[in-house]
């Protein structure tokens, strides 16, 4: 099935604004902000909008989802530094998970405020 036209549109520009942000990603986790988390530790909850991203730098995030009553989780390891949220971020979408650390974890937050400068920096 074909997207409508104003979707198709939209996917590429958010992964034309995705593929310039990870070009600028080393900059981006310069300025972030460094936080650690303890044990049970909730980065963000399901429904809530993104006010930036986060790189697992070191630990273990449950991301938790309930779906009809049933609760699914998938963990995450800090080993490959995953970004959580940019999808969200910039499609102005709510969380569909909830973020929880498993283990003390080491996290870049990057702001929604930081990474739009850089994007209207580099007229994007």
């Amino acid at each position: 099935m074909n997207q409508p036209k104003k979707v198709a549109e939209d996917d590429a520009q958010a992964d034309d604004i995705s593929h310039h942000i990870h070009s600028r990603w080393k900059d981006l986790i310069q300025e972030g902000q460094m936080l650690v988390f303890g044990p049970d530790q909730i980065l963000f909850y399901q429904g809530h909008f993104p006010s930036g991203v986060f790189v697992l730098g070191k630990g273990k995030l449950a991301l938790e989802k309930v779906d009809g009553g049933v609760l699914n989780s998938d963990v995450v390891e800090g080993e490959h530094k995953p970004i959580i949220g940019l999808d969200y971020l910039l499609t102005q979408s709510p969380y569909p998970f909830t973020a929880k650390t498993l283990t003390k974890s080491e996290v870049c937050f990057i702001s929604k405020s930081l990474i739009f400068n850089y994007l209207s920096q580099d007229k994007v």
